[in-house]
């Protein structure tokens, strides 16, 4: 091998789990631009590495050297800010993994938000609705969960979501991962797009001898969980091999069996946020809302409907949904790892994910109604149509719909050792997302759907109101009286998304010292990489009116690509070491990196990034960071095609106090990437007089701009219009017929079916613009203390994140608000408290405490103070080894709680109708597992 000695080599697993957990504690580092280094030779005395005689020197296998998320440099730690790092024995020790999966064990994390990241909801939070398909995601700080990249091996992959714009993290299975390191800091420089809060990046099992087996099982009130997973290993001489596989399965938690989960919250104090969608329904006309009497509705009169005059019918849905759907997920994970030849080696790595999903909700719909209708009744002589509010769950039960994902790629990477210490690496990724929802168009099948609001309109109106009284859909009353041939025809149809991604990327780096000075190497990468990213998207409906074959009633499909062409370099150089060390400067490091991303479509970005790692004393090194970073739109962002709002809202300069407008959503080729500046600052304390005791202090600065946003989002649909001055860029007001055509063209024509573009008074853009800001301070804090005692070893951590700022603003114009503390934010810090006890006869014990303090509901007026909440977890495991019966040995035996004491979530007012935040609380409640692992040699 060529001169290796600035490299990590690792030659057992033992060693790789000991250098990758030092290196995990050390900082940032990065590189950028080839002329400095002659610049800094100028001024250091310094002498280039000499080559090994080839000729003379016998060969070595290429080897295996530790790069940490963060740096394209093997074999140096990243400098300017913490990597956290997670090995495969924290993942273990943690008592979510016997049955939980990737996602809950990160979010014992204190840097890990859940916020818009859960798959109990799709709630429009910091993109929430983007989670249609009830995945999970990743979210740094809060930022939003879209500004977190995923790395596996430190390779992309491909997105998840409705819109592809975030990370699902249950990808892998955590029996898979060797280590899980976070960098909660601005990567762009290194990594490209998304990195904007941060990185997080799986590393998996290269090599594990014998093989592992674990069986999990977790019961709650109303719920529960299994886990079947294993790994196997096997090594030889030149390479090793690792599979890995696992199945979870989750069941569905009912509304029914959580008492706080209803839209009348009155019980508690709260409001009453109860749908109007009811049965009996509400029927509006006239601009009045009538309660209707509660009736079969077959023999209505004026009178009985004047008499619900503006007392609507409300009725409390959520006890008959679901809190979250049953889940099934698989995954298969292997690395492959050949030495080709005494130089050149060969990686191979793969991965398979499919999950599926069922989600059942009350049905319901808001059909106009005419008096073709033989049921019609009008209480306002000479109107001849109105609205019902109606739910059809006495005529059909819950509907119930069908979810699923598929995810898989494969990366194959070629090392190969070149002169004067340098290693070069190639890899090719390729991966491919599918996932979405649908529903078999089964005229009998409890699992068909009743159609969306908007083809229900259509189809019902057509096919099943207007009918003679024997066979007329009837709104009016209960849905007693409805005939059963009808009701079925309810059910003969599909509704569907399907969302797709794919990435195919080749990226090669090259690094290695390019001359010494006294402190030591000076290190220098140099890299590119071509990605090209596809996109296609399809959504809608399909009816059959009662009768095969389906006929489309509503489809919007969307296919894009793109290519983006990347450049990077970084430069490490370490001004001060041993050799030239002076009192207050022991060690001093700099790093500087740099990145360019040439985009088809949204063109160039550059990202710069220096750190610096400065040591006073031997116990003490201090750090800081500064870089931008950036997220491009994503492909079906960009892509003009567009989904509407036809109707009236409120407008104050209207005499008539309503405007009809056309708010227009979907992709705006306009669209540039967001930005963002991030600043870190902070210290690492490991006093030599007290072995054990490490103390980590991160300070964090983010001015996140020119973010994605919808006007219509910020502004509500309703009420865009009473702040027509603050959005005055995005509405037209009297559009021309050009204007308004120009839109119409690329909307589906089953929305403009019998517009009249002259009755539009203004146009909207809805779609998303580079409109907001978020400016985010705050700092991460970590204090672990180890210490071996007669009884054992224990181990004490305090580790949390402490926000001093969280400021937002909607739109350009719009002064920044603070929203820290606040309800969809985060709050104003999170702290997790972890004490283990492990002894040498395979005892091993764990308190884990999770504690949030109380913030604010500012959904409702006044605003709610919601209450802190604090959860307990503990682990109890015995591991058999030594004992005379050889089944035994290797076999680890766990019991583990979460949420001890069955503490239930602090009461929230939340409009959405539940009585809990599920960004902050889960809903499970105490969970009781048990675990089985077994080890084979």
């Amino acid at each position: 091998m060529f001169g290796n000695n600035a490299r990590i080599t690792i030659k057992t697993p033992e060693e790789q789990t000991h250098i990758s957990n030092a290196l995990n504690l050390r900082r940032r580092a990065a590189a950028q631009g080839a002329a400095s280094v002659f610049v800094l030779a100028a001024f250091c005395g310094f002498s280039f590495p000499e080559p090994a005689n080839a000729q003379n020197s016998p060969a070595a296998p290429p080897s295996e050297t530790v790069t940490v998320t963060g740096t394209q440099i093997q074999g140096v730690a990243p400098v300017g800010g913490a990597v956290i790092g997670r090995d495969s024995a924290d993942i273990q020790a943690n008592p979510i993994t016997a049955t939980g999966e990737t996602d809950d064990y990160l979010r014992q994390l204190p840097q890990v938000s859940a916020i818009s990241g859960d798959d109990t909801h799709n709630n429009a939070v910091q993109g929430g609705q983007q989670n249609a398909t009830h995945t999970v995601s990743l979210n740094l700080r809060g930022v939003g969960q879209t500004a977190t990249l995923m790395l596996v091996n430190g390779n992309h992959v491909a997105p998840n979501g409705a819109e592809g714009t975030f990370y699902d993290p249950d990808l892998i299975a955590l029996d898979a991962v060797e280590r899980v390191e976070v960098l909660a800091d601005g990567a762009s420089a290194t990594y490209g797009s998304d990195a904007i809060a941060g990185v997080v990046n799986f590393v998996l099992r290269k090599k594990f001898e014998g093989a592992r087996l674990s069986v999990g099982y977790g019961t709650a009130n109303g719920f529960e969980q299994q886990k079947l997973s294993g790994v196997y290993g096997y090594s030889w001489d030149t390479g090793s091999l690792v599979v890995s596989g696992a199945f979870n399965f989750r069941t569905q938690l009912l509304g029914i069996n959580r008492p706080y989960y209803r839209q009348n919250l009155t019980p508690f104090g709260g409001s009453n946020f109860s749908s109007q969608n009811c049965a009996p329904g509400n029927l509006t006309i006239g601009g009045v809302i009538y309660g209707l009497p509660n009736t079969n509705g077959t023999a209505l009169t004026a009178a009985q409907i004047q008499a619900g005059a503006n007392k609507p019918n409300k009725c409390d849905l959520d006890p008959l949904n679901q809190i979250f759907p049953d889940q099934n997920r698989r995954n298969v994970t292997t690395t492959v790892t050949q030495e080709l030849t005494d130089w050149l080696r060969l990686d191979l790595d793969g991965f398979l994910y499919q999950r599926t999903y069922h989600l059942s909700t009350v049905p319901t719909a808001n059909l106009t109604v005419t008096n073709a209708n033989p049921f019609f009744v009008s209480p306002v002589p000479g109107l001849t149509s109105g609205t019902i509010n109606y739910n059809f769950e006495n005529e059909l039960g819950n509907r119930e719909s069908v979810g699923y994902g598929l995810e898989y790629q494969g990366d194959l990477s070629l090392t190969v050792d070149l002169p004067y210490d340098w290693t070069g690496k190639i890899t090719y990724s390729y991966g491919r997302n599918t996932e979405g929802t649908g529903n078999p168009p089964d005229g009998t099948s409890p699992f068909a759907p009743l159609v969306n609001q908007f083809t229900a309109a259509q189809f019902i109106g057509t096919a099943l109101l207007n009918q003679p009284a024997a066979t007329a859909l009837n709104l009016f009353g209960n849905g007693t009286a409805n005939n059963p041939a009808t009701v079925k025809n309810l059910l003969v149809g599909e509704s569907f998304y399907n969302q797709q991604a794919r990435i195919s990327n080749i990226n090669a780096v090259f690094n290695g010292s390019v001359f010494s000075i006294p402190a030591g190497d000076v290190k220098f990468a140099l890299g590119a990489a071509v990605k090209d990213d596809g996109q296609y998207n399809s959504f809608g409906s399909n009816v059959a009116n009662g009768t095969f074959p389906l006929t489309n009633v509503f489809t919007t499909n969307f296919r894009g690509s793109r290519t983006v062409s990347s450049a990077f370099a970084e430069l490490y150089v370490p001004l001060v070491g041993a050799a030239n060390a002076i009192p207050l400067v022991q060690k001093l490091e700099l790093d500087l990196a740099g990145r360019i991303d040439n985009y088809s479509d949204v063109g160039v970005t550059k990202n710069p990034k220096i750190g610096l790692n400065w040591k006073p004393i031997d116990d003490l090194q201090i750090r800081g960071s500064y870089g931008t970073s950036f997220r491009a739109p994503v492909l079906n962002q960009l892509y003009p095609v567009y989904s509407a709002f036809v109707g009236n809202t409120v407008d104050p300069t209207s005499p008539t106090g309503t405007a009809f407008v056309y708010i227009y959503a979907g992709g705006n080729p306009t669209l540039t990437p967001e930005k963002a500046k991030n600043w870190n600052a902070g210290l690492d304390y490991k006093p030599s007089e007290i072995p054990g005791l490490v103390f980590s202090l991160s300070g964090f600065y983010i001015d996140y701009y020119n973010k994605l946003g919808q006007v219509s989002g910020s502004a509500g649909t309703t009420t865009i219009l009473t702040q027509q001055a603050l959005y005055a860029n995005y509405i037209i007001k009297n559009p021309t017929a050009a204007q308004v055509q120009a839109i119409v063209a690329n909307t589906p024509s089953e929305i403009n079916a019998g517009l009249n573009p002259a009755t539009i008074q203004y146009l909207i853009d809805g779609r998303s613009n580079n409109i907001g800001e978020s400016i985010i301070k705050g700092t991460d804090f970590d204090l672990r203390y180890a210490m071996d005692t007669s009884w054992g070893a224990f181990t004490f951590d305090e580790a949390g994140t402490y926000y001093f700022q969280y400021l937002n603003n909607v739109a350009k114009g719009l002064p920044l608000i603070e929203n820290m503390g606040q309800i969809n934010y985060p709050t104003r810090y999170r702290s997790l408290t972890n004490i283990t006890w492990e002894n040498d006869s395979g005892w091993r014990a764990g308190l884990f405490i999770t504690h949030l303090p109380s913030y604010n509901n500012v959904l409702v007026t006044p605003s709610q103070q919601v209450r802190s909440y604090t959860q307990l977890d503990t682990q109890l495991s015995y591991t058999f080894s030594g004992t005379s019966n050889e089944y035994l040995n290797g076999t680890r035996l766990a019991l583990n709680v979460t949420n001890v004491f069955a503490t239930e979530p602090p009461f929230v007012n939340n409009p959405s109708g539940y009585g809990y935040d599920p960004q902050n609380v889960s809903p499970v409640g105490r969970l009781i597992s048990v675990e089985l692992v077994k080890l084979f040699n």
